[in-house]
């Protein structure tokens, strides 16, 4: 729901939600580049996500909503 897909909107939007969700921004994060990069460690999260580009990484995120799911 972006209109901007970039870093800093990116990254601004996983704290947010992390905020709200009251939880740590850095759990959020890790999870996040798990489900996207299936790795726990590589390059910054949000430029990663940026190259993988929105529909890949809507997918990916999909794909990890649906098995935790079941």
């Amino acid at each position: 729901q972006l209109d901007q897909f970039d870093s800093d909107s990116l990254e601004k939007t996983l704290r947010d939600v992390a905020e709200a969700q009251n939880i740590k921004a850095g759990i959020l994060i890790h999870a996040t580049r798990i489900a996207v990069s299936g790795r726990m460690v590589g390059p910054g999260l949000f430029e990663m996500i940026k190259l993988i580009g929105r529909e890949r990484t809507c997918d990916r995120l999909d794909e990890l909503r649906k098995f935790l799911a079941d």
